[in-house]
């Protein structure tokens, strides 16, 4: 990332033929900027545009970035540049999402991105806060060949606001706000990939069953030290967020880059040294030391199938079930991370919170807080996750949601769930009374009237209101409407009724992982009780 501060100078190359219609050989036009503070040179290559009355061939409005390097190192495709923008030093800084493509609910279209922006590193982010995203739209579009497509800025009166839009798209769930064609991407480094850990289900383990099953808890303990509380293994901030997992139910780590995988190897030494007594855990401190392993590849390439009629296939863990692992009493939470500071020490001590580790969804680090542009709709509950865990919603409410989440204001419900693997029966409390669950009994209608909706408890009362303004203008007719979307609690749509009691979704919860989640849940609202 680049900071506006940092891009100073700026200069550009266009080719002696007519930028709009370059002929073979010509070269395409270019920019390129120098940051001044690093020396780091940074080039864009533009794709011609179409003329369109009134502007100039040698315009930079409407110009497609076809892509971006960093002294050498390719980046990636940018949004079309537009009035008002300084060239290729207000390019160059971007970060993350740069441009979304989508067809709206009406048919139309379009492709936006930011526009202007400004330094928002004085307030802790490491990439530049979004002031104004601008978009086109596409003028023949019966026109199948992507190399003949003409688009212009949207007439006045087309009732596009791609503020809005652009809020929606990044953050505010998918399958709601229309046909997304493509997505560029500010890509960062690649940088090499390993598992650390005990595999367990993944691959054989060269360990011993029994030194796992001695040591396990151990490892565990540093393990979650690393990701929630690095600083107590005397380990960087900026070294945590390079590894870290999903809730697999597997006592691992993925982690990238060579410095961060090296500090982990030392950290798990000399933690191991200084912290594990052999007489404890019946099991010899080499055997101990020597027991996690390391697997070279993304996660994609450890689960491949080696051989067999799915040779090169990435195989499913868990593997899919046709009805939820979890019934309607069942709460995603993201646990914050100020929660997780002031009582870490305490969950550490306590045995049976490490032992179901393996169940927290531990993928957040601090960039989740940081790396907002602050134009869009993730979840404040999101943005300041320490991890997030499945939680039996039966006494929850009643004893723990209020010393988590800020429920002073009765007109403000607080996002505190997670969107993933939320499923439709995973409702917020009654609405009259916050510390009551809502009754599993109830029929989806009767849910939906007396219980707060997963949408707000996904996005908050506030940020969910704009969301549903923002559907109703771009899709009034709701020819978008998914199950637990923006806007889907607004429509009349339900389930036929021998789906609508809660009763009948419960399952047996066969798959490992499901049930570590939920006992760690179960453990968790323990814990809080004490």
């Amino acid at each position: 990332m680049r900071t506006p501060d940092r891009m100073v100078r700026g200069s550009s190359t266009w080719p002696n033929s007519r930028a709009d219609s370059p002929r073979r050989g010509t070269s395409r036009p270019t920019f390129e900027l120098e940051a001044e503070k690093t020396g780091i040179k940074c080039t864009v290559q533009l794709m011609p545009r179409t003329p369109s009355r009134g502007t100039s061939t040698t315009s930079l409005v409407g110009r497609q970035a076809l892509s971006v390097r960093w002294d050498g190192r390719s980046k990636a495709a940018l949004p079309a540049l537009r009035e008002g923008e300084n060239t290729a030093s207000e390019v160059c800084m971007l970060d993350q999402v740069l441009q979304v493509e989508m067809v709206l609910p009406n048919g139309q279209h379009v492709k936006f991105g930011p526009v202007e922006w400004e330094d928002a590193s004085s307030d802790g982010f490491i990439v530049p806060k979004t002031t104004s995203v601008g978009g086109m739209y596409r003028l023949n579009p019966e026109e199948p060949d992507e190399s003949l497509w003409e688009w212009a800025d949207c007439p006045e009166g087309a009732g596009i606001d791609f503020d809005d839009l652009w809020y929606a798209v990044n953050g505010g769930g998918g399958g709601t706000w229309g046909v997304v064609t493509s997505i560029y991407l500010q890509l960062h480094p690649y940088l090499r990939p390993r598992l650390f850990g005990i595999p367990g289900i993944v691959v054989v383990s060269a360990c011993a069953p029994e030194v796992i099953d001695a040591m396990g808890v151990f490892f565990e303990s540093f393990r979650l030290r690393w990701v929630l509380a690095p600083d107590t293994l005397n380990v960087s901030q900026a070294e945590s967020d390079a590894c870290g997992m999903a809730d697999a139910g597997l006592s691992i780590l993925m982690c990238y880059g060579d410095g961060a995988y090296g500090t982990l190897v030392e950290r798990w030494e000399s933690y191991t040294n200084g912290y594990y007594d052999p007489a404890v855990y019946g099991v010899s401190l080499d055997d101990a030391l020597a027991c996690p392993e390391t697997i070279e590849g993304t996660w994609s390439d450890i689960m491949k199938y080696p051989e067999g009629p799915y040779k090169g296939q990435v195989a499913d863990v868990p593997y899919p079930s046709i009805r939820s692992v979890v019934g309607g009493s069942t709460l995603n939470v993201l646990y914050p991370k100020s929660w997780v500071d002031e009582n870490f020490e305490t969950l550490m001590s306590i045995v049976e919170f490490i032992s179901v580790g393996g169940s927290y969804y531990l993928a957040f680090g601090s960039g989740t807080a940081s790396a907002s542009d602050q134009a869009n709709s993730l979840s404040d509950a999101h943005r300041q996750a320490a991890f997030k865990a499945l939680v039996p919603a039966d006494n929850f409410y009643g004893s723990e949601f209020a010393s988590l989440f800020n429920t002073t204001d009765a007109d403000s419900f607080p996002s505190f769930k997670g969107a993933n693997h939320v499923g439709n029966t995973f409702m917020g409390p009654m609405r009259d009374d916050w510390t009551r669950a809502c009754p599993s009994d109830l029929t989806q209608e009767e849910r939906a009237s007396e219980c707060v909706s997963i949408q707000e408890t996904l996005w908050g009362t506030e940020t969910l209101a704009r969301l549903e303004r923002i559907k109703e203008a771009i899709d009034p007719n709701y020819m978008f409407d998914c199950e637990g979307c923006a806007g889907n609690n607004k429509s009349s749509k339900g389930c036929p009724n021998e789906w609508r009691r809660g009763g009948q979704r419960s399952v047996a919860h066969n798959i490992r992982a499901a049930m570590l989640a939920m006992s760690a849940g179960a453990l968790l609202v323990n814990i809080l009780d004490r």
